[in-house]
């Protein structure tokens, strides 16, 4: 069963920005990310930009 949170998606959630987002809206929100690197506590994205398909 679901949170009942609203689901985000945070492209660069390990910028300075999205670190913001993340740190500060987890009790309001379920985030994703896609990123370079793994931030912990959020399900986390990484593709290849060579990678059309992935991203």
């Amino acid at each position: 069963m679901g949170s009942g949170k609203e689901k985000v998606l945070v492209t660069g959630g390990s910028g300075l920005i999205g670190v913001l987002v993340l740190r500060n809206l987890t009790d309001q929100h379920e985030f994703s990310a896609l990123n370079r690197r793994t931030d912990e506590g959020v399900t986390t994205t990484q593709p290849d930009i060579a990678d059309f398909d992935a991203i």
